[in-house]
């Protein structure tokens, strides 16, 4: 599933504090041969998945994404619960998100990922990422 299809679930920014590295928090769930991107503004990823209404089982890991200081998309951290999501994932769906906040009027200079993907869950391995050290 390393090839699989990188979506947007579901999306919701709040312009005014984007460029806050932890107010918006980025989770990926696994579905079938998909792998579902979901953001929004939250203090916790556990607030993500009640406020969207995910599948705990089916996450896979999470980060925070914002725009920093030289106006790039940032995906990075993890989330303490659900682990990293592998920095070939981030690399991928942060394109996806900048084209689809470009559509919202929020310009940005490329993209980043640093997602400390070195300490990725089983779950990742299973779906075929081997860029770190398993927990």
């Amino acid at each position: 599933m390393i090839n699989s299809k990188y979506e947007i679930g579901k999306l919701e920014v709040d312009q005014s504090n984007l460029k806050s590295k932890t107010e918006h928090k980025i989770l990926a769930s696994g579905i079938e041969d998909k792998i579902l991107f979901y953001v929004k503004p939250a203090p916790t990823h556990i607030r993500l998945v009640k406020e969207f209404k995910l599948n705990p089982l089916r996450i896979l890991g999470g980060g925070n994404i914002y725009v920093n200081s030289e106006n790039k998309l940032v995906i990075d951290d993890l989330s303490l619960l659900y682990g990293p999501i592998p920095n070939k994932a981030a690399a991928s769906i942060v394109k996806v998100i900048q084209e689809d906040i470009k559509r919202r009027g929020i310009e940005t200079n490329g993209t980043l990922t640093d997602t400390k993907d070195a300490i990725l869950s089983e779950a990742w391995e299973n779906l075929g990422f081997k860029e770190g050290l398993v927990l």
